[in-house]
């Protein structure tokens, strides 16, 4: 074979693996945007789902409980139930927002939140956190320590609030 025929066969065979290189590359592509559509996908799902782990508050150890009936949990910790008690220390959830928006109360207090609002609501913070609350459930929270506390709904993030511990 000549120079000239050897050459043309390699030319051949390199613009065949050149052509291939960019097919690979282009599926590469297609399938990294797959990939990437995919993930956005579930971390949008994810974001509007609720919190399912409670953080705890550094002066007590809040547990969580939803039940029907009212609960008998101790004063220094969290909990979800169905009537609320009277009190100047209570949140009403109604309306898509917190009633009122901020409280201020005294070291030890015990603040409720009743859902009064016809969607499912919680409370989220990153000292405290409550189950998913239906319309007419409630739930408690002790604050031990001074501070300001932000919270939100972990459903309706546009739902806020902030209690002063004083």
């Amino acid at each position: 074979m000549t120079y000239y025929y050897k050459h043309a066969i390699f030319s051949l065979v390199n613009q065949r693996k050149n052509k291939q290189k960019r097919k690979d590359i282009k599926n590469m592509k297609k399938n990294l945007i797959s990939i990437c559509m995919v993930l956005l996908s579930v971390l949008m799902l994810a974001s509007c789902a609720s919190p399912t782990v409670a953080s705890t508050a550094p002066s007590a150890a809040p547990t969580t409980e939803l039940s029907s009936a009212p609960s008998t949990a101790p004063a220094a910790s969290q909990s979800a139930q169905t009537k609320p008690a009277p009190g100047n220390n209570e949140i009403s959830i109604e309306n898509f927002s917190f009633n009122p928006g901020t409280l201020t109360v005294k070291v030890g207090t015990t603040v409720r939140w009743t859902n009064n609002d016809s969607a499912t609501h919680n409370i989220a913070s990153t000292t405290f956190s409550s189950p998913d609350l239906p319309t007419g459930k409630t739930f408690e929270f002790k604050f031990d320590t001074a501070g300001t506390y932000d919270y939100h709904c972990g459903i309706h993030p546009s739902m806020t609030g902030q209690i002063i511990v004083q």
